[in-house]
């Protein structure tokens, strides 16, 4: 990252530039100063103002796969070459949409047959108060990274898998801005305006708890020994990603959680990463108002306390960033994978979030949701294995975005049963030419007879339905069918694009 340059660091070298919409560059430099950005042949130009910021909008730009940009002031010159123009989706969130490709599951095989394909990755660094930037070095982000065996490993895997098929079915250039911090809340990455009035205020209400009659000076000096709000050097900090948790390691982590007591979590204050607003300001305020197709968000897993606002926060947090943009940008987001975990560290009310996401995806318009219900892990908060994540993600984008309506891109999901000749009849939409069942049994299918679990039975396909038959399906009785409603489950029953079945219940 190059700290001295008067152009927003988003600009630099191998960057990506939106094709088909104005374009903003911007910056700062001295009050007054005459600024002129070209680039593909148009040249525009503009002035600081009082503060020394300037912005210049380019008009709409074509695909192009080598540009230079030049951005000039009365005593700067600042060229970056190298600069392709296509496709550029943000990618955001908590740690699972940060999880690098060092640590995913395909990362050797894909750079076995990594090749140049106008992919470019930029990692906004993570910073939670205004000048810390300024205050440590950020060498291994804020800058444009081509997709090559030197820089894959940087990428988001989510994201890399996702822009790798759009280049792919697209040919055009895709460059991913990466604007992530693990362990936070939506409240963090939104306008605290859009949590009051609402019942998202829970959250400001917890943060005017913590921090009433906070000794400020003392906090200040706190603040400055708190390494876990220096995340310059967060992929190597965390080699521990490399590998599967299991249940002694997660164990003993979150004993020594509970030992730590009040020590385990930073203050909260004006500088922490996890106060309502915080790195919506320091963050994607920075990054707005970047030309964009779209945002991909995979995020949730730590609203579990207020979890039950989930469904009114997550919604305002999507008008906030579209009124950022001043654009109606679709919004692509997965939804929180299979997980068990131990106590505190655990996904016992993931199921609240699943259904609020699946709420957002339902009633908000331009959304969509990739379904990962194959793809958790028992013990492991951070599943290794991203590609279905980033392939399910284009899937949408294709379809909802790019208008490829042929593909199918739902999962697969429960609408409807009925007992007929002894026999329970779930039938599902979404499921194209025909459902999959990967095996003998339905993960993640639980049938309640009465209120009581039902074991004894055989599943048979038939196109779009699923025919239970067993000694406890019967006419006269109250069945409930609920596929992947509990924490953790392995759904094995696919569409005929391989998408998983999502969570659903039906009464019958």
């Amino acid at each position: 990252m190059n700290k001295n340059q008067k152009t927003s660091i988003l600009f630099g070298e191998h960057m990506v530039l939106q094709r088909g919409k104005p374009v903003p560059v911007w910056g700062k430099s001295r009050p007054g100063d005459r600024i002129k950005v070209s680039v593909q042949g148009q040249e525009k130009s503009g002035y600081a103002d009082a503060s020394g910021k300037w912005m210049i909008r380019l008009n709409p730009l074509a695909m192009s796969w080598g540009e230079t940009l030049k951005v000039s002031g009365e005593d700067f010159e600042e060229i970056f070459e190298d600069v392709l123009v296509g496709d550029v989706w943000i990618a955001a969130g908590q740690s699972n949409m940060e999880f690098p490709m060092f640590y995913e599951k395909n990362y050797k095989e894909e750079l076995e047959q990594i090749r140049e394909s106008g992919i470019r990755f930029f990692d906004y660094p993570e910073v939670c108060y205004e000048g810390q930037l300024d205050l440590y070095e950020y060498n291994n982000d804020g800058v444009w990274r081509v997709c090559d065996s030197k820089n894959l490993g940087y990428f988001s895997a989510a994201a890399y898998f996702f822009a790798k098929e759009l280049s792919k079915a697209l040919q055009i250039p895709i460059g991913i801005i990466g604007c992530n911090w693990g362990g936070t809340t939506a409240s963090c990455w939104m306008d605290p305006k859009y949590l009051k009035d609402h019942p998202g205020k829970v959250w400001l209400e917890d943060y005017q708890r913590q921090t009433a009659g906070m000794d400020i000076d003392a906090y200040e000096k706190n603040i400055q020994k708190d390494v876990t709000l220096i995340r310059n050097n967060w992929i190597h900090d965390e080699a521990s990603l490399e590998h599967e948790t299991g249940y002694e390691e997660l164990k003993t982590m979150y004993e020594n959680f509970l030992a730590m007591g009040d020590q385990a979590e930073p203050a909260m204050g004006p500088k922490s990463c996890k106060r309502p607003g915080g790195l919506y300001y320091s963050m994607v305020c920075a990054v707005a108002p970047a030309a964009v197709t779209g945002v991909l968000w995979y995020q949730g897993e730590s609203d579990v306390l207020h979890k039950e606002v989930y469904k009114d926060v997550f919604p305002a947090l999507i008008r906030c960033w579209r009124h950022l943009w001043e654009e109606e940008l679709p919004f692509l987001f997965v939804q929180l994978a299979p997980f068990k975990g131990v106590g505190l560290f655990g996904g016992s009310d993931y199921p609240s979030i699943r259904e609020a996401q699946q709420l957002t995806a339902d009633s908000v318009k331009n959304t969509g949701m990739a379904v990962i219900t194959d793809a958790g892990s028992v013990y492991d908060i951070h599943p290794k294995n991203k590609k279905p994540v980033g392939e399910r993600l284009a899937l949408i984008a294709l379809n909802k975005v790019y208008g490829m309506d042929s593909l199918l891109c739902e999962a697969p999901t429960l609408i409807r049963g009925w007992l007929a000749d002894n026999a329970l009849i779930l039938e599902f939409k979404n499921a194209g030419d025909e459902l999959d069942l990967r095996g003998d049994r339905v993960g993640g299918l639980e049938i309640f007879r009465d209120g009581t679990p039902v074991e004894n039975y055989s599943v048979t396909v038939e196109e779009n339905i699923l025919r239970i038959c067993g000694p406890e399906i019967v006419p006269g009785a109250a069945f409930l069918v609920e596929m992947a409603c509990t924490p953790y489950y392995c759904v094995n029953l696919y569409n005929s694009a391989g998408i998983p079945a999502r969570p659903a219940r039906v009464e019958i």
